[in-house]
């Protein structure tokens, strides 16, 4: 009576408007634009922590519950109930997917409380360690640790790319 209609689920709804002796009918799709992507750049975690996975999650169907998350090795890291469990030192990407839809991010699990980005190890993520990461590139004076912290793209190589990624922290957070 008020023109208006409400959306209850994802389909194929039919509208006729009538007036007097005239008539209209529309079709229209109701879908669901899903969303699921991970907030942060990568994780380091130290062994034995559980860390919550950070992520942005919008469905019509509002099933959160049914977004499988995977981890690549579960003798490094598994995923419970969305938390990163740490067991041992290595890499990983974890996976999280629901319907069609797949999100992924690399988790590198440590025996140190490392920060993503942190190149010069002063517990914040700055220009100087751009700086750091672009020597690291020119030079090659790294140790296995920084590599870790300064590949931010996790492609295992510390260039300009790095670099840039550690700015964009500094500048706009994770």
């Amino acid at each position: 009576n008020n023109n208006e209609f409400e959306i209850v689920g994802v389909g194929k709804a039919t509208i006729t408007a009538k007036y007097k002796d005239v008539s209209d009918t529309v079709v229209v799709n109701i879908y669901s634009i899903d969303k699921l992507e991970f907030n942060k750049r990568g994780y380091i975690v130290k062994v034995g922590d559980v860390v919550k996975l950070d992520y942005l999650f919008d469905s019509f169907d509002k099933n959160e519950e049914d977004i499988i998350f995977t981890s690549s090795d579960d003798e490094v890291a598994s995923i419970v109930d969305g938390n990163i469990v740490a067991k041992s030192q290595g890499k990983v990407l974890v996976t999280a997917k629901y319907n069609d839809i797949v999100a992924q991010i690399n988790v590198i699990v440590s025996d140190n409380n490392y920060i993503l980005g942190d190149a010069n190890f002063d517990g914040i993520v700055n220009s100087d360690d751009a700086a750091v990461a672009l020597d690291m590139y020119r030079y090659g004076n790294s140790t296995s640790v920084q590599k870790m912290v300064a590949d931010l793209n996790f492609d295992n190589i510390i260039n300009a790319d790095d670099a840039a990624l550690i700015l964009d922290i500094y500048r706009y957070g994770e």
